[in-house]
């Protein structure tokens, strides 16, 4: 940010100036070797303050810009780490994870967004078929088991349809 080469006591003083109805605006720009138009901009941002609480202003605007700096570095941060997870995690680590994450206290829908995963799919995510229980044979198991983690976006009517194809059904 480029320095000022009045003080905020100095601005201050000038807007006073200003203000008398026995200059204008013009006449104080050219005593202080200042454009018109940076007067106005004083005048909009300063208007009505004393010295000592256009100073608070001004500490409070560097604050806020050293704070608007840590969360753009924060943000970058974080869109590093989830497209580093992405590239090194499986869907099934991936799930795992945000299992893992939500049981603490992160509320369902943050972690499916920090991990780029929709919420359906975190309920709904496929466990192994567990063989005691089930009526089907063990082949065809296998078969619908293997369809739905190649293709996890497909419901059960559309892995229907592929076992169709293949005239299993």
């Amino acid at each position: 940010m480029r320095q000022t080469k009045f003080t905020i006591d100095q601005i201050i003083k000038i807007l006073a100036e200003a203000d008398l109805l026995v200059s204008s605006v013009s006449q104080v720009a050219r005593k202080y070797n200042v454009f018109p138009n940076t007067i106005y901009r004083w005048r909009q941002k300063y208007k009505g303050f004393f010295s000592s609480e256009a100073k608070h202003l001004k500490v409070f605007e560097e604050e806020n810009l050293k704070l608007k700096k840590l969360l753009a570095e924060k943000e970058l941060q974080i869109q590093i780490l989830t497209k580093a997870l992405k590239k090194h995690l499986t869907r099934e680590q991936l799930m795992s994870l945000a299992k893992k994450l939500v049981n603490p206290g992160m509320f369902v829908f943050s972690t499916c967004k920090f991990l780029s995963i929709s919420s359906s799919s975190f309920y709904f995510y496929l466990k192994p078929i567990n063989r005691k229980n089930s009526t089907l044979n063990s082949k065809l198991a296998d078969l619908i088991q293997n369809l739905a983690y190649s293709f996890p976006s497909f419901g059960y009517r559309r892995i229907t349809a592929i076992l169709k194809q293949m005239a299993i059904m």
